[in-house]
């Protein structure tokens, strides 16, 4: 045979006959599925499970609990709206005398802020006694003499204030 008829091989170099298929030598080729074969991963060996896939299930648990805790709260506080109905805000009932009574005791102060003294004029409407004037310090407050009469404790305007106290 010729060197004509004669290959070489792609990888190594060596002379090999035409016969032979291929651009590689039989040496070449075992050589080379011997590699694909190292490098094929293995079908049978499964990889242990590692701890960077623990860590986001554990995680997922977690908000999962965060959740449920939300809303077993939520349905806490829903339960009792419906379960303690909260009594409705009722407005104090005044009586006409006491109503009387705080007028007087605003036309007093501005009497009082005009610089005017109201004397023995003004008066209770309940129990016809003339109402009390104290001065402390800056401010003047004027109280009615029996505010039980109208069923409080206490019944009083200050200069300083735009309405009338009222303390039951």
């Amino acid at each position: 045979m010729s060197e004509n008829t004669k290959k070489r091989c792609l990888r190594c170099g060596q002379l090999f006959d035409e016969e032979h298929s291929g651009d590689y030598c039989s040496r070449c080729q075992i050589e080379m599925a011997e590699e694909k074969m190292e490098k094929a991963p293995d079908a049978t060996v499964t990889p242990a499970k590692s701890r960077k896939h623990r860590f986001p299930s554990i995680f997922k648990w977690l908000i999962l609990a965060v959740c449920i805790g939300i809303i077993a709260y939520n349905l806490f506080i829903l339960s009792r709206l419906f379960i303690f109905k909260e009594e409705t805000f009722k407005e104090p009932t005044v009586d006409k005398d006491a109503v009387l009574c705080m007028a007087n005791l605003e036309e007093i102060k501005e009497l009082l802020k005009k610089g005017e003294s109201p004397g023995d004029t003004f008066v209770c409407p309940v129990s016809g006694l003339a109402y009390k004037i104290e001065i402390s310090g800056n401010d003047t407050i004027i109280f009615c003499p029996n505010p039980e009469k109208h069923g409080f404790k206490q019944l009083k305007i200050s200069l300083k204030d735009s309405l009338a106290e009222v303390i039951k």
